[in-house]
């Protein structure tokens, strides 16, 4: 392997077999906002195995999320402190406690994008992700599905959005139990999960629809509370409706 290169395989924490469904894995560091977003991702291969090649010089916290089946879900694995021209071995992702073989166990988290111009509803595309508070920092959490890490939501104009507003729907199916988080180490990493439910905050970046420019003002926008209020909590298997993600200024 070469100094470029972060390398691993996916693996189930209890059996300790490869993770061959719809599993995912992420390098991600700090915006300028202090939010870990994703730098670059990849999908595992039928043995549990990726790799990410020509990674720039730093320091990397690597994210790992899967789903087997019909949202049979695992609880996400963080390795943080990786280099380039690391392999870091098996990262074990533990499934849901709640896992039976007869429903999914992944969490579902609803939620509304409304977008608004200085003359009512505009078009915007944004691009939502899910993210966990973890060491005090906040953690994008990459959805395991093929077509990308994260959800893109188009609004347009209806009857059931908010006056002065174009809106769109979402739906992230999420792990409904918290990150096994670690700090590398070459010797052997160790890895704890904190007990409870977890909290996420959703998080939506907009931009000119068919394009990469930045729209509305602010660009990013985060909710992390229950459409009626209440911390946005999850647990296996659970349904949660975000509170509804205002953008103004949109162009």
């Amino acid at each position: 392997m070469d100094s470029s290169t972060i390398a691993g395989t996916l693996i189930d924490a209890t059996t300790h077999k490869p993770l061959s469904g719809i599993a995912v894995a992420a390098i991600e560091q700090k915006d300028k906002a202090g939010i870990d977003r994703v730098v670059m991702s990849a999908m595992a291969n039928s043995s549990g195995q990726f790799a990410f090649h020509s990674v720039p010089p730093g320091s990397y916290d690597l994210v790992a999320n899967a789903s087997i089946g019909a949202g049979t879900q695992y609880s996400v694995n963080i390795t943080t402190g990786v280099q380039p021209g690391t392999q870091v071995g098996n990262l074990p992702l533990l499934p849901s406690p709640s896992d039976a073989g007869v429903a999914p166990s992944a969490a579902h988290i609803f939620g509304e994008v409304d977008t608004a111009g200085a003359a009512g509803g505009t078009n915007a595309t944004v691009t939502v992700n899910s993210l966990q508070q973890v060491g005090g920092v906040l953690m994008t959490i990459p959805l395991p599905q093929p077509s990308g890490v994260s959800v893109s939501v188009t609004t347009s104009a209806g009857g059931s959005c908010p006056a002065g507003s174009n809106c769109g729907n979402y739906t992230l199916l999420v792990p409904g139990q918290n990150p096994n988080v670690g700090m590398f180490s070459s010797s052997g990493t160790a890895y704890s999960q904190m007990t409870g439910n977890p909290t996420y905050v959703i998080d939506g970046q907009a931009s000119v629809p068919g394009s990469s420019t930045p729209d509305c003002n602010p660009p990013d926008v985060q909710v992390s509370s229950m459409d009626g209020g209440g911390p946005l909590t999850v647990a296996p298997g659970g349904i949660a409706t975000a509170s509804a993600m205002r953008f103004s200024g949109c162009q």
